[in-house]
């Protein structure tokens, strides 16, 4: 059984308290965001598809289904010998604010915290980059950062630990990058799918893109931002 380490619980500024927690070894693994537990409609192609999973600790069902669907092709090189790979690019400050298990975090319910902090994800993502796949994720974020913000950064050690890399841009040093619109994921450069969400930071819909130039552009996007961002052992909340 591994061990990690929550080294943040609660709010931005309140008192923090170090905790060792165990994580089960891997099981089994998907290459896809991991909010919420809602059932939402996801687009693809312009098409609703309404068996939608979106809320922690469930998975969200359509990208799910494509990584799935793509299941053989995960940790195998290809004929040139590239790894596959599977990127995520987030740019919002807030995400779900009913989320529960952001709430137990802003209650201070370390029970409920640490019990959802144990979530099936970390299974998917020890068995997918034990295969060879890399999966990267880098956040544009505001300073002072939100209490969402705060609450991610107190959970991305658990994210680390079973094998994502992640890293951290304060907002102000990408200004001259050019963005998405939406949050995205890139999988091997060869797809797009975009979250689409409320102001609030509610999930609505999924789309999915497989234009060559999309895809291109979001690749670079993620790249752009990767460069200079902070990887999560280095970056302090501010």
């Amino acid at each position: 059984m591994t061990v990690y380490s929550v080294s943040t619980f609660g709010r931005p500024g309140a008192s923090r308290t170090r905790t060792q927690l165990p994580v089960p070894r891997p099981a089994i693994a998907v290459l896809v965001p991991d909010r919420q537990d809602r059932q939402r409609p996801a687009v693809r192609g312009g098409n609703v598809h309404p068996d939608r999973h979106y809320h922690r600790p469930a998975l969200p069902g359509s990208e799910r289904r494509l990584l799935l669907k793509q299941r053989r092709n995960l940790g195998r090189e290809d004929e040139d010998r590239r790894p596959v790979v599977a990127v995520h690019l987030e740019l919002r400050d807030v995400y779900t604010p009913s989320d529960p298990w952001f709430q137990a975090w802003l209650t201070g319910s370390r029970g409920e915290f640490e019990r959802r902090l144990r979530r099936p994800w970390l299974g998917l993502i020890r068995e997918v980059t034990g295969r060879g796949v890399l999966v990267r994720r880098a956040r544009v974020i505001s300073e002072p950062v939100t209490e969402y913000i705060g609450f991610e950064h107190a959970t991305t050690e658990s994210n680390v630990a079973a094998g994502e890399q992640v890293r951290w841009l304060p907002r102000c040093g990408s200004s001259d990058l050019l963005l998405p619109g939406n949050d995205c994921w890139v999988f091997d450069n060869q797809r797009v799918q975009f979250n689409y969400f409320s102001g609030i930071g509610d999930f609505l819909a999924a789309g999915l893109s497989d234009d060559p130039v999309v895809v291109k552009r979001c690749a670079a996007a993620f790249e752009a931002v990767w460069e200079r961002a902070v990887p999560h052992g280095e970056y302090q909340l501010r």
